[in-house]
C-alpha cells in the first residue's frame, strides 16, 4: 500500500477521483511499482503541489514471484 501526498484529507477536498482495476491477470513486479510510485509523486508534486493531491495504491496480490539474488562479485561463480 503506498499513501502520498496529503494523508488526513476529506474526499470532498478533491475535485477529481480515479479508480482503476484490471480484468485480467496482471504479473507486476514490485520494483515496477516503486518505480510507477515515485513517477507519479514527482509529477504529481509538480503540477498540484506538495498538499493538492492524495494517492493511494492497494494491490491484493493473487501470486507472489521472489527473484533471487546472484552473486556479482570476483570469483562468485566458482
Amino acid at each position: 500500500v503506498f499513501d502520498l501526498g496529503r494523508f488526513f484529507s476529506k474526499v470532498d477536498e478533491f475535485p477529481l477521483f480515479f479508480w482503476g482495476g484490471s480484468d485480467e491477470y496482471e504479473l507486476f513486479f514490485s520494483e515496477a511499482l516503486e518505480a510507477a510510485r515515485i513517477c507519479a509523486n514527482k509529477y504529481m508534486v509538480k503540477s498540484c503541489g506538495k498538499d493538492g493531491f492524495h494517492i493511494r495504491v492497494r494491490l491484493h496480490p493473487f501470486h507472489v514471484i521472489r527473484i533471487n539474488k546472484m552473486l556479482s562479485c570476483a570469483g562468485a561463480d566458482r
